[in-house]
């Protein structure tokens, strides 16, 4: 994806070539955006509650949470 096309509250799943196995598909949603719109990080939290920062190359959309 582009971080552009990274909107809050958006379903997104974390790619499978994640360099953190744990996170590979888990799927969450945008909570914020920090820095700049064309290069931003995004705070996804998970269904379990946790969250972490991801960069818009490091997500897809995703239809429903896995």
């Amino acid at each position: 994806m582009r971080s552009n096309e990274v909107q809050i509250g958006m379903l997104v799943r974390v790619s499978e070539r994640h360099r953190i196995m744990d996170y590979r598909g888990q799927t969450g949603m945008v909570q914020q955006r920090y820095g700049d719109v064309n290069y931003a990080a995004f705070d996804v939290q998970f269904g379990e509650g946790r969250s972490d920062l991801f960069c818009h190359h490091e997500l897809e959309e995703a239809q429903e949470f896995h």
